[in-house]
């Protein structure tokens, strides 16, 4: 019945760039579109239920603190603003530390996943 559901409110069987065609790789709006609904659409049915309580949890508890603790909603988004950036400070303080104990081969330098190109790659394909 869920599969029903979920598939009728996706407008068929498949969803995503696949059903339009064009690659994922497209710049189109339209599949970037279709693939940010790809990836909400099982969290707002509760396909994910581990991420979609975490979620519904966070935002009740965001409305109980505005409702009945009388929080001021700029007063909780600037302690949800302070609460992500001392976490990012503690972890590149912490990441920084360790760096220091045990040597740069062990934590390295993040780099979100992206890979660098380098230029002796490069040349050869542009001339």
């Amino acid at each position: 019945r869920a599969d029903l559901r979920a598939s009728a409110f996706r407008g068929g069987s498949t969803a995503g760039a696949e059903a339009s065609g064009v690659s994922a790789g497209s710049t189109n709006p339209a599949v970037s579109g279709a693939a940010f609904l790809a990836r909400v659409m099982p969290i707002l049915l509760w396909e994910k239920p581990i991420i979609s309580g975490a979620i519904f949890a966070a935002g009740n508890l965001l409305f109980g603190l505005v409702l009945f603790a009388k929080w001021s909603p700029i007063s909780l988004a600037s302690w949800i603003l302070f609460l992500a950036i001392f976490a990012g400070f503690l972890y590149t303080t912490f990441a920084k530390f360790l760096v220091g104990f045990l040597g740069p081969g062990i934590v390295r330098t993040p780099s979100l996943g992206v890979t660098y190109v380098s230029a002796e790659q490069v040349l050869p394909h542009v001339a």
